[in-house]
Parts: C-alpha cells; sequence; structure tokens
C-alpha cells in the first residue's frame, strides 16, 4: 500500500483537484434531481463526499451511505454491507442513487433491482456511456487512472445508451427525467457522463 501511494503520487497529484471540481459540479446537479426534504440513500457511497456536497446544496435531505468498504472514514453515516442484499427494508428511502459505481460491478441488473427494491419510487444513477468506437479504451484508460491508484478494481463494465435503456427495462424502471450529461464544459468528457433518473413503474405518488 506505501509502494502504491509513492508511485502514484505524481498521478494523485494532478487527479484530485480535478476529481473536486468534478465531485462539486456532480453534487450540484444530484441535489437538483433529490428535491427538498427526501430521505436518500447513496449506494457505494465510498468517504461520503459527493453525499456530503449534496446536502450543502440541498441541507433538508436526510442522506445515509452504504458501502461494500471503508477505506476511508466517511463524512456521513456509512453502513457496511456484503454487497448483495441491501440492508434496508422495501420502500426505505424516497431516493435511492449511485454515484460512478455500476460499471464496477459485474451483476448491474442485481444491484439496480435491490436499489428498486428499497426506494419508495426514484433512483438516481450517474455513470458512463460507450457512444463512440474507441469509447471502450477512453473510458477504461480513463478509469484505470482515477481508481488503481486508490486500489479499486476496475471491472469496465460499460454499457452503451441502448443497454442502459435495456437494463433499466428488466428492472421495471423508466426514465423520470434525462439522460442528461454532467456539465463539466469538456465536450469528449461530457458525452461519456450521463445522468438518468428513474422511477419505478407501479410507484405511488410521494
Amino acid at each position: 500500500m506505501l509502494l502504491r501511494a509513492v508511485l502514484t503520487f505524481p498521478i494523485r497529484t494532478v487527479l484530485e483537484p480535478l476529481a473536486s471540481s468534478y465531485k462539486r459540479q456532480l453534487a450540484k446537479q444530484i441535489a437538483f434531481h433529490c428535491g427538498e426534504g427526501a430521505r436518500v440513500l447513496d449506494v457505494g457511497c465510498n468517504d461520503g463526499l459527493v453525499a456530503y456536497m449534496i446536502k450543502e446544496y440541498e441541507p433538508s435531505l436526510a442522506i445515509v451511505g452504504v458501502d461494500v468498504q471503508a477505506r476511508k472514514p466517511a463524512m456521513i453515516k456509512r453502513i457496511l454491507y456484503d454487497g448483495r442484499r441491501l440492508p434496508f427494508p422495501d420502500n426505505s428511502f424516497d431516493v435511492v442513487m449511485a454515484n460512478d459505481v455500476l460499471h464496477h460491478v459485474a451483476n448491474m441488473g442485481w444491484l439496480l433491482k435491490e436499489m428498486r427494491r428499497v426506494s419508495k419510487r426514484y433512483i438516481i444513477i450517474k455513470d458512463h456511456q460507450k457512444c463512440a468506437f474507441f469509447s471502450q479504451f477512453f473510458l477504461s484508460l480513463a478509469d484505470c487512472f482515477g481508481n488503481l491508484p486508490y486500489g479499486i478494481p476496475c471491472v469496465f463494465n460499460y454499457k452503451s445508451l441502448h443497454e442502459w435503456a435495456q437494463l433499466f427495462g428488466e428492472a421495471d424502471l423508466k426514465l423520470a427525467v434525462g439522460p442528461e450529461n454532467l456539465e463539466l464544459g469538456f465536450g469528449l468528457i461530457r458525452q461519456h457522463n450521463p445522468i438518468f433518473k428513474l422511477e419505478k413503474l407501479n410507484a405511488q405518488n410521494l
């Protein structure tokens, strides 16, 4: 771990200021989609920084995080679980979100169905999208630089817009808003970073 930290120091020096700006813009857009006063579950919350930033934009939100690891201290309440069944009853949260998490999961469909189960109505997904011939290579390279220096394994499980739509349909979810792109100001990066606000097909009004 120490050797990795030393060897990747130059990469992290460049990445971390960019990551902070990225997370700030992500938090701003996600906060808008959560609305006011919602109880929110952040799946794969890591250290909870994005959730903490979301609350800065919308203080009325109550956010709980869940993750399979605790590499860093959490800035929000974080519950550890086994990566399979989310440790909450059905319909526990107004909104369930996963930010840059699903492409790290081999079985996306299972996790989406679990997120649907514990949500009363809405699911928000920010992830990556394959949209051109070189997308898989570009996204894989960016994933390696962004995650491997921190010891986070990469699965490289990226979907096209059509594949995302198919996955959502199989989980009985429909688009409520979007997809919209994360507003980073860079066309190449922007088109690979969609945000989906999804709704359960049988959801009742909140």
